[in-house]
């Protein structure tokens, strides 16, 4: 043990030798030949290395924040759109500090009863991931994108992986994962002084046309800009907040008062931006939160989802009366009716925007992947980033096909990109872990902290599921992403948890035995 430790030791004061030589060279050369970018080098390297030198914890928390407020605040008000490539950089090296911790620190990665990842077994949703990477690595192959295609689509499609690798060798997430919840909940607060200067210092100096709409310029810390934004994002992060809260106040772990006040600070974002789905969403996690008191408590169940659907009612008029004051002729369900129609149409098409509607752009990719292609590209897609249609670093071959944007949804872009094998790999990843977080949460042996981080989990990666064929924040969006792979990650640490109970239960039941 001690000659482990000492080589351990060893190797941690050769590392900075190691990086740091070629980086010195580099910068050298850097001053040498262009000083403007040896000083945003530097700085770059001197922001690394603060973010490797943190602790764990600390450095997964600045990934969320960053993911959810400084790069989106940075791209909406400041105009820094590369400001959103801060959160992926920080997943990848969460990776590789979860790596080197336990490459340097024998034991840290594997911390319950010494057990290896490959011995427990993957979780559910570990079958559809590798398919879906797979895909992803096949597709750019055999499709031979361009190399500056391949850098974009790798930060979009694989950088935020890290979150999940650095989840799986983490070995104190109990305490990870429970910080990063209040986390949630504090950043789901944040969006309401910053959606209410949205609202009335810059939705309410623009005016609607058919190119723009006022309300599309409220998105929170998300990110975005005054033509539109992640606001789908954050009415789903909203969402999947109240959501966690609802289930600590049902389970008694938040008292009633704390549970209304700090509803009441959430719900108003919820009335600010335009997010029809929520009424989908809304009631969902209601009827997801109380469906197991239908039995024990019913009346729970009935005024939990009626409170929800009162809600929704309320999000619907002020919708109306704040962003359609034209049509308060109309009945709530008329005016909800005629404001959802683009979405199940087939035919729609903005000239304005450039954009089709969420079923038109799955009726395009139907009627026109055949003919840009065979039955391996209808399976496997163009190449990762080949939809893309605004990129500053690369726009996708197939997008540059078309005068208008074929990505708008998250499963526009998936069958374009990686085809039906890969579009049905993701979704049954998202399916299949938040199956596996509801079947975690009744799992007794683990702690009440983590089974209700579990429910919520599977609520949000269930939500964030339906937004597939909405948004396409599962695939280029920083804060649903963190989510995904946070989540996910964290089945496997329930997996090891659950797997080092079994083994000590085993152990004792043995020396009962033999005593």
């Amino acid at each position: 043990m001690m000659l482990t430790r000492r080589t351990a030791r060893s190797q941690v004061s050769v590392l900075p030798w190691l990086l740091g030589l070629p980086l010195l060279v580099l910068v050298g050369i850097a001053v040498a030949l262009a000083p403007p970018y040896a000083t945003a080098l530097v700085l770059g390297l001197g922001l690394l290395g603060v973010a490797l030198l943190m602790p764990f914890n600390a450095l997964l928390l600045a990934c969320l924040v960053t993911a959810a407020v400084i790069g989106g605040s940075a791209e909406y008000f400041l105009g820094m759109g590369q400001a959103n490539w801060l959160p992926f950089m920080l997943a990848m090296l969460l990776a590789l500090k979860g790596f080197m911790l336990t490459q340097l620190q024998p034991g840290a990665g594997r911390p319950l009863a010494g057990q290896r990842l490959d011995r427990i077994g993957w979780a559910w949703f570990g079958l559809p991931a590798v398919v879906y990477v797979f895909t992803l690595i096949a597709s750019s192959v055999s499709n031979a994108i361009p190399l500056s295609q391949a850098m974009a689509a790798m930060k979009n499609y694989l950088l935020m992986w890290g979150v999940l690798v650095a989840v799986i060798y983490h070995h104190d997430m109990a305490r990870a994962s429970t910080l990063i919840w209040r986390a949630f909940v504090v950043i789901g607060l944040l969006q309401l002084p910053v959606a209410l200067y949205q609202r009335f210092f810059v939705a309410s100096g623009l005016a609607n046309t058919s190119a723009s709409l006022s309300f599309d310029a409220i998105n929170g810390t998300f990110g975005g800009g005054l033509l539109g934004g992640r606001s789908g994002a954050l009415a789903m992060f909203i969402c999947i907040v109240l959501g966690y809260l609802l289930i600590l106040w049902r389970d008694r772990r938040l008292g009633g008062l704390s549970f209304a006040g700090l509803a009441m600070l959430l719900l108003p974002t919820l009335f600010l931006i335009e997010v029809k789905a929520v009424v989908v969403w809304l009631p969902l996690v209601a009827v997801l939160v109380f469906s197991q008191q239908l039995r024990r408590r019913p009346l729970l169940f009935v005024f939990g989802v009626l409170g929800s659907l009162a809600l929704v009612v309320g999000v619907i008029a002020v919708y109306r009366m704040s962003f359609y004051s034209h049509s308060s002729g109309m009945s709530l369900l008329e005016f909800f009716t005629s404001q959802i129609q683009y979405v199940y149409d087939p035919n729609r098409f903005n000239p304005e925007t450039r954009e089709l509607g969420r079923a038109s752009v799955l009726a395009h990719w139907w009627r026109e992947a055949g003919s840009h292609g065979g039955v391996v590209n209808w399976l496997f897609g163009f190449g990762p980033g080949a939809s893309r249609g605004v990129s500053t670093v690369a726009v996708g071959t197939i997008a540059k096909l078309y005068p208008f944007y074929i990505d708008l949804s998250a499963a526009a872009a998936l069958l374009w990109d990686v085809g039906v094998v890969g579009f049905v790999a993701f979704c049954s990843m998202l399916l299949l872990g938040a199956i596996e977080c509801w079947r975690m949460s009744k799992r007794v042996a683990l702690p009440l902290a983590l089974r209700q981080q579990y429910e919520a989990s599977g609520i949000a990666l269930l939500l964030i599921l339906s937004s597939v064929i909405y948004v396409r924040d599962v695939i280029d969006g920083t804060i649903v992403q963190f989510l995904i792979f946070f989540m996910l990650g964290t089945l496997v640490f329930g997996r090891r948890l659950l797997s080092m109970t079994k083994a000590s239960s085993v152990a004792v039941s043995q020396r009962l035995q033999r005593g």
